[in-house]
């Protein structure tokens, strides 16, 4: 799969920069995690029970790829991102 699921608990609801350490190796990427399962608010999307599919790189660099900002420009590139 190019993906893996994480069950939000508690104890890592308010911490995606963290969630993002772990699964991507990078905390700035914490906002990728909330793009590309669909959501807008880190406070309010990210509760527990909520499932967010975790992308492995290619995934992650084909769905940002393919994205625009509100404002028509294109996300910034990923491609120099160190992700393990």
């Amino acid at each position: 799969p190019v993906f893996r699921q994480v069950v939000i608990d508690s104890s890592i609801a308010f911490n995606l920069p963290g969630l993002a350490e772990q699964h991507l190796g990078d905390v700035s990427l914490w906002w990728t995690l909330l793009m590309f399962n669909g959501l807008n608010d880190p406070l309010n999307d990210i509760v527990p029970g909520v499932v967010l599919n975790i992308p492995d790189r290619a995934a992650l660099l084909t769905y940002l790829g393919r994205q625009t900002l509100t404002n028509g420009s294109a996300v910034p590139s990923m491609q120099n991102a160190t992700i393990l």
